[in-house]
């Protein structure tokens, strides 16, 4: 998958990866399907095209959809032991509002229905709940069939550490949903934090480059005092590797644009650009990156040459994650540049 980095893309890649099993266990009783009944999901293409001659449902204007497309962040598809198709799955990652899903969920839905000839449906992830009920008050009402919010109670929350290291996808996202819900009282609390020690716990079993990306989901989604909780009573255990987690903390919190996200979110009725918000948010993740494979670099090569700095400093994000994944197996550091 060519995706790095952001809680966007790293939510989406947690979507892509994870154990086919695993996933039909989460998806498929949020509508109404037997997951036992799967027996294969195929990941389709994520965009639908509106030719000039297609007729929209009733309360899709016709000037909205003539010749243009939508794209969704996922769309799978279910069939049976037997070959049947079951359902085909809209997914949506959503971390802010966006007055422009009002139009693009409809579409998707109607579109992707239309071209699969299966009825499709939309599952929305969103691990704010607050979001969620914005969503549901000025988005869901004018979806052609309501779509399905994910909700915390609907994802497993892992502590236990050897259930971490087996199924790290769903750790990590069970960890960043649990912990944005509302506290109930102390003990809620530390669950959170077990779960979020849970997801550093799975996330060192991952290698070094999905480290990187996914890292960025629980930095710029779980509140940082629980993070940082969650992170000391490691390093006290003695457990883990200390500067691993040292690593990931120092970067990923202030390298991304989602956690200033979460504090101007607040505001009701704030909208950013997106083409400029997208453009910020890559430059701020390429900074991240840029920081994270420096560190690499330095403890495993020492001080890094003033030419070596320089090209890191021009590098592009992908031309980074190359470089990250070079490191790795490197004997020496021309090997990597």
């Amino acid at each position: 998958m060519d995706r790095f980095t952001g809680a966007h893309e790293g939510l989406v890649e947690i979507l892509q990866v994870m154990p086919r099993p695993r996933f039909a266990a989460l998806v498929c009783p949020l509508v109404g399907i037997n997951p036992d009944e799967v027996a294969t999901i195929h990941e389709c293409p994520s965009s639908v095209l509106f030719p000039p001659s297609f007729n929209p449902a009733p309360g899709l204007a016709r000037g909205l959809v003539r010749g243009r497309s939508a794209y969704a962040d996922l769309v799978v598809e279910l069939r049976t032991h037997g070959g049947r198709r079951l359902r085909v799955l809209i997914l949506e990652v959503q971390l802010s509002y966006d007055r422009g899903k009002r139009e693009l969920w409809p579409l998707l839905e109607v579109g992707v229905s239309r071209s699969a000839d299966v009825a499709a449906r939309l599952i929305v992830l969103c691990p704010n709940p607050e979001l969620r009920a914005k969503l549901r008050r000025l988005v869901v009402p004018h979806c052609v069939r309501s779509p399905v919010l994910l909700e915390a109670e609907h994802i497993p929350m892992i502590c236990n550490y050897t259930q971490a290291r087996a199924r790290p996808y769903e750790t990590i996202l069970g960890a960043v949903f649990h912990s944005r819900e509302p506290r109930v009282n102390q003990l809620d609390q530390f669950r959170k934090i077990a779960g979020l020690r849970a997801a550093y716990v799975a996330l060192a079993t991952l290698d070094p480059l999905a480290q990187v990306r996914l890292s960025t989901v629980i930095m710029s989604i779980a509140p940082e005092p629980l993070i940082e909780r969650a992170l000391t009573e490691l390093r006290d255990s003695g457990e883990f590797p200390l500067r691993r987690f040292e690593l990931f903390s120092e970067t990923e919190r202030g390298g991304h644009s989602f956690a200033r996200g979460h504090r101007e979110g607040r505001a009701e009725g704030l909208e950013e650009g997106r083409a400029e918000g997208r453009a910020e948010s890559l430059e701020e993740s390429r900074r991240a990156l840029r920081a994270l494979v420096t560190k690499l670099l330095e403890q495993k090569f020492g001080p890094l040459a003033p030419e070596h700095r320089s090209a890191l400093a021009a590098a592009s994000s992908a031309e980074l994650e190359q470089i990250g994944a070079r490191c790795v197996d490197a004997v020496d550091i021309t090997a990597v540049f």
